[in-house]
């Protein structure tokens, strides 16, 4: 049985940049559990090991496993309730991992942001993990956490009889003084999700019949009616500080677009991250006082009917409530919190979670504390009067 197994919590892909931070979030958590840090390199796993011994002294244990090796993989989720895996990019390191899990009975919790890859393991894994009974989630970090349970915590401001039918979220990132800088591997990520555009719109037409939705949020609201319960349309806008920084994504972006769609294309945005992305992504990944400087806020603007439904065609919604996420860093200490209370929920609160499967993260965690969780650790979710985006 899961219960009995050695480890409550295993993070693999530990003495990444990523990794670490999760790792350093868990040890910073409280966590009480049973847990360790897996990797391929048994010496840096020790290394990092060592520098997480919490106060009574002892240390994760360490799990030796390599995503290119399946039966290390089976041995280490074997071993635990709960894997998170920062292994990327996904699309070609992931689903192994999401195969060991299902094999194992084991749920699985990624930071992954990309669509290929998350609406593939919908399509293939759900069923398989119904009926090992283990939750599959990805997009458990910065990619989807606020906009998603965001939306869904501002519908559940809308008490019945009234009902929100629209949500519109804009999304603001700030960097400090020393600027707003990103890791290789994220980087890496999207160009791969750039140049397989092509096998993302064949897998989204296979996926028509088995209801899979085309994004994170889309997928929460349809996993809504498929309960009988009310959705609402949801659109999200990413929003920069002025024009000239507009004209800089616009121009980076083209080119990026375009030469990630060819062979030598890709082999140039890899070699050089600094050349094509102004300086924002690099091996090195940004210092301690970037991470320090920088933060968060998803605003949502929520429309509806106090009655539940219009009473004519014409009439517009009577109700809006405004609300804000906002927290840290997002791409690494928002993301780390965020996959980490994600963990703990599903190890404590098991009989608040819906069917076994593949969720979203609100479909998976919108009926548990997590919320309440995750604003113990420095994340925001309150309801504001000032509707304008800051």
């Amino acid at each position: 049985m899961a219960a009995s197994r050695p480890h409550d919590l295993v993070v693999l892909g530990a003495t990444g940049f990523t990794g670490n931070r999760i790792c350093k979030e868990v040890l910073n958590s409280g966590f009480s559990g049973k847990w360790a840090v897996a990797g391929r390199d048994r010496v840096k796993l020790e290394r990092l090991a060592a520098s997480l011994a919490g106060n009574d002294g002892n240390e994760p244990s360490i799990v030796v496993a390599d995503v290119a090796d399946p039966a290390s993989l089976l041995e280490m989720a074997k071993s635990c309730r709960v894997l998170i895996t920062t292994v990327g990019p996904f699309r070609h390191w992931g689903e192994p991992v999401v195969k060991a899990c299902v094999e194992a009975g084991t749920d699985y919790l990624d930071v992954c942001g990309e669509p290929e890859f998350i609406e593939r393991v919908e399509l293939l894994y759900n069923e398989t993990a119904k009926q090992a009974g283990c939750y599959l989630a990805s997009a458990v970090g910065f990619d989807s956490v606020p906009g998603d349970l965001g939306v869904a915590y501002t519908m559940s401001l809308f008490k019945p009889p009234a009902r929100c039918t629209v949500v519109e979220t804009a999304l603001t990132i700030r960097g400090g003084p020393s600027g707003f800088k990103g890791h290789y591997p994220t980087y890496e990520s999207a160009v791969h999700g750039f140049a397989s555009a092509g096998e993302l719109r064949k897998l989204r037409k296979e996926a028509e019949q088995a209801r899979a939705d085309a994004s994170v949020v889309r997928r929460s609201m349809q996993r809504l009616v498929e309960a009988g319960q009310p959705a609402a349309n949801v659109s999200v806008v990413f929003t920069l500080p002025s024009r000239y920084y507009l004209t800089l994504w616009q121009g980076f972006g083209s080119m990026f677009q375009f030469l990630a769609g060819k062979p030598w294309g890709r082999s140039l945005l890899l070699q050089y991250p600094r050349l094509f992305t102004y300086g924002m992504f690099s091996h090195e990944g940004p210092s301690e006082r970037q991470l320090s400087e920088a933060s968060f806020q998803f605003t949502n603007i929520a429309k509806g009917y106090s009655k539940g439904a219009p009473e004519a065609p014409d009439q517009a919604p009577d109700i809006e409530i405004v609300t804000r996420v906002s927290g840290p860093e997002p791409g690494y200490i928002s993301c780390a919190i965020f996959v980490v209370q994600a963990a703990i929920t599903l190890l404590e609160e098991r009989q608040s979670l819906g069917l076994p499967g593949v969720h979203t993260p609100a479909s998976l965690l919108r009926d548990t504390t997590y919320i309440d969780r995750l604003r113990s650790r420095g994340i925001k979710f309150e309801q504001v009067q000032d509707a304008t985006v800051q």
